[in-house]
């Protein structure tokens, strides 16, 4: 059996004009769209007319044209917005309404657009009488996480990881022993008493070994050298990285020592240059492991 044909091919007939941008390679250009929507019985026909000025041929081959949505321009002014101090963490923005409302839009590219801001971390959107949308307060531990999923993603090596590492660490104990305080040397004096009674329990003590490195991160004061050892951590640092022998750990308690005691003299480079020694060393081994040359050495920190 054929094609069924309609009797009455029209039922209804609306047209909608709309202006649109088109961003060219050349610049933006106007185009007046019309939107015909023919109800062909139950079955929605839609035919898209653009009348182009500037000359510019939409057809060409040759060229790249991208349509910019309502939605995005939503985005890209709050984040400028942000970026520009015009907004701070905790300013409130509305309503899904009001936003819709200020914008020119209506409330479905709205609700898309705050989507994509929550997603990205700028906002936080609250249901309910007393909620709304303010700009959201910042994360470093998201931050940190997002980081570390994305060098997931890419496939970094560890090797890729312990070659920043070591700068980073190297920077964060110069600065630690420039700007720790009290609170910060008794968070690593503590660390390095816990870790004296866990020689024996490889994981435990290698996640002791851990929050000692991040303690001296946040005794930098530094936020973009915490935020950075971080998702450095959640790559490369496993709570199961144990040892082979007691005497590792040894070791590393006793290296740990003198970091610590060059950033309670203040002695900047010192602490720079021990760490930074240390993190080699761990490097050299992992270097080891991967070829097979030590297989009875692992890494640990």
């Amino acid at each position: 059996m054929g094609p069924r044909a309609f009797k009455k091919p029209f039922s209804k007939l609306r047209l909608y004009p709309a202006a649109l941008d088109f961003k060219t390679q050349s610049g933006t250009i106007k185009a007046l769209k019309i939107i015909s929507i023919v109800y062909l019985r139950k079955v929605d026909i839609v035919i898209l007319a653009s009348l182009i000025s500037d000359g510019d041929d939409l057809a060409n081959p040759g060229r790249t044209y991208e349509t910019s949505t309502f939605s995005s321009k939503i985005v890209s002014r709050i984040r400028e917005a942000l970026f520009d101090r015009k907004l701070n963490p905790g300013d409130f923005l509305g309503s899904e309404k009001d936003i819709a409302k200020e914008f020119g839009v209506s409330r479905m590219t709205a609700r898309d657009a705050l989507r994509t801001l929550e997603a990205m971390g700028i906002v936080e959107i609250r249901v309910g009488a007393r909620g709304g949308v303010r700009i959201a307060t910042g994360n470093l531990d998201r931050i940190a996480d997002a980081m570390a999923i994305q060098l997931n993603l890419v496939g970094v090596s560890s090797q890729e990881i312990l070659q920043v590492q070591k700068s980073i660490e190297r920077t964060a104990a110069e600065m630690a022993a420039i700007n720790a305080n009290e609170k910060d040397l008794d968070r690593l004096k503590s660390l390095l008493d816990e870790a004296d009674g866990l020689l024996l329990d490889r994981s435990a003590f290698t996640r002791s070994s851990r929050e000692f490195h991040l303690a001296i991160a946040d005794a930098s004061h530094n936020r973009v050298l915490a935020m950075q050892l971080r998702a450095c951590r959640f790559v490369i640092w496993s709570d199961n990285n144990g040892t082979s022998s007691p005497n590792i750990p040894e070791r590393v308690i006793g290296i740990h020592r003198e970091i610590y005691e060059k950033i309670k003299a203040g002695d900047s480079e010192g602490a720079g240059k021990i760490m930074y020694q240390h993190l080699d060393h761990i490097d050299q081994r992992r270097r080891a492991l991967d070829t097979g040359t030590n297989g009875s050495v692992s890494g640990i920190c």
